[in-house]
């Protein structure tokens, strides 16, 4: 008797990928403002506020070309996942730590066989009940695994 592993496929939505991204680009300013009013001499100010803006700035960017790339997930029992891009092709990877499931959000960070990291921002939607249910399902026991 064969059995039909137990997975779910989501897909994420453009409009919070546009929130995950104004918030990267939000918090680059923020942090900069703080850095100005930090009591440090003006070279070293200035210094921090370069180095936060592209530490921050460039890991927004790099979220946004990811999000370009990335389609659909496939989340398999254990954390393995297949990343659907949207050239066609997929690629393995698994679930990270720092992953976090709550009832109507959740965050998920993912690493590919070839080191690539993605993170996405979902939430259920009418279409993908079954999936979310899954996917509470999946951290929860996968919470109790680590």
């Amino acid at each position: 008797m064969s059995s039909t592993p137990y997975s779910l496929r989501l897909v994420p939505e453009r409009g919070l990928r546009r929130l995950v991204i104004a918030s990267g680009v939000l918090a680059a300013g923020f942090g900069t403002t703080v850095i100005a009013g930090l009591e440090l001499p003006g070279s070293a100010r200035l210094l921090a506020a370069v180095l936060w803006l592209a530490v921050s700035l460039g890991e927004t960017w790099l979220l946004g070309r990811a999000y370009g790339r990335l389609r659909a997930i496939r989340l398999y029992a254990g954390g393995k996942a297949e990343l659907t891009c949207r050239d066609g092709r997929s690629a393995r990877g698994s679930l990270l730590g720092g992953s976090v499931v709550l009832g109507r959000l959740a965050w998920l960070r993912f690493r590919t066989e070839d080191g690539r990291r993605y993170a996405e921002l979902l939430r259920p939607n009418a279409a993908s009940i079954e999936a979310w249910r899954r996917l509470r399902v999946l951290s929860r026991h996968l919470g109790a695994a680590r």
